[in-house]
């Protein structure tokens, strides 16, 4: 166990240090307070969220069939209930102790060595819950493999409209993946609005009936929009980062 974790820790770290380097090549500014990343907005940022990954919880063996019944169950057992994380400070592990603050319970988080062997290991009864992206696991819900007792997306997905939100049992709830474009600091305004409108378009073609089959939301809008969006998810996802204490070593 101890060489799993330390493998899992040389990864995530040689991950970051590629990651940090790039963002800096890119023109961002990069900083690490007590072993945190932070990325302050000094880039471009031609293309809006391309699209909002929603993430859903899996319950395997567990057998909850709601919110209620899964925080009911992890306030019967404190700290008891299993989670699997793809990876330390990964969307799926923010998301996940998002909703043992908003739910006011404590789960064990389970790092894995990304989503595959940790939903291996869900569908096998070996951990009970999992937040990952909708994307690659409605396959084990349509089976009966699996449970998505909810989404964490603002709304319900396209491709599971009749699994509820996390919202609806806990108001104001929103925690998923997303994706967008930048370019290097000091790109000319011209070419960042061409980039935006290219990006625009191309949402609102068959692109985006594409997207929502797959439980993929599509976003769109003003480079700005997309910077104040990004800054203000920094400052959310590093309160949780500093609240927990969340570290790559």
């Amino acid at each position: 166990a101890d060489d799993y974790f330390a493998d899992a820790a040389s990864t995530l770290a040689a991950k970051r240090d590629l990651l940090s380097t790039g963002l800096r090549r890119a023109g961002f500014e990069v900083s690490r307070p007590d072993g945190s990343y932070f990325v302050s907005s000094n880039g471009s940022f031609p293309g809006q969220v391309l699209h909002y990954s929603a993430a859903g919880t899996y319950l395997g063996p567990l057998g909850a069939s709601d919110i209620n019944g899964l925080v009911a169950a992890a306030k019967a057992k404190p700290g008891k209930l299993n989670f699997a994380v793809g990876s330390i400070g990964s969307a799926g592990h923010l998301c996940t102790v998002k909703l043992e603050q908003a739910a006011g319970i404590e789960l064990t988080i389970v790092p894995y060595k990304g989503t595959g062997p940790a939903m291996t290991d869900l569908v096998g009864g070996q951990i009970e819950g999992f937040i990952d992206p909708v994307l690659g696991s409605v396959q084990f819900h349509k089976s009966g493999q699996l449970k998505v007792v909810a989404v964490t997306s603002a709304k319900r997905l396209p491709n599971l409209p009749d699994v509820p939100t996390v919202a609806e049992t806990i108001p104001g709830f929103e925690c998923a993946s997303w994706y967008g474009l930048w370019a290097p600091a000091k790109t000319p305004n011209d070419i960042v609005q061409k980039l935006n409108a290219a990006i625009n378009k191309a949402l609102a073609s068959d692109m985006r009936d594409k997207l929502l089959a797959d439980g993929i939301v599509p976003g769109g809008g003003s480079s700005a929009e997309f910077s104040k969006f990004q800054d203000a998810d920094i400052a959310a996802s590093g309160k949780i980062i500093v609240d927990k204490k969340i570290t790559l070593e």
